[in-house]
């Protein structure tokens, strides 16, 4: 997900996965090795919103 957005830092990155987690939405999975390797993924929440999200996207992006 860094690699995609490379303007936000990777404290700010981790604060919204945690926010998305506790909110919900995703699910973290930790893989306990070395080197740290977490996995993200979607809630069935997450993907039920979804389609709302892409439309806050879409609307966005028109401004």
């Amino acid at each position: 997900m860094q690699k995609g957005l490379p303007e936000a830092s990777k404290r700010a990155l981790t604060q919204q996965l945690k926010e998305m987690v506790d909110d919900g939405l995703i699910q973290k999975k930790d893989f306990h090795q070395f080197p740290k390797k977490v996995e993200y993924s979607l809630t069935s929440l997450g993907l039920y919103l979804s389609p709302v999200f892409k439309e806050m996207r879409n609307y966005g992006e028109k401004f």
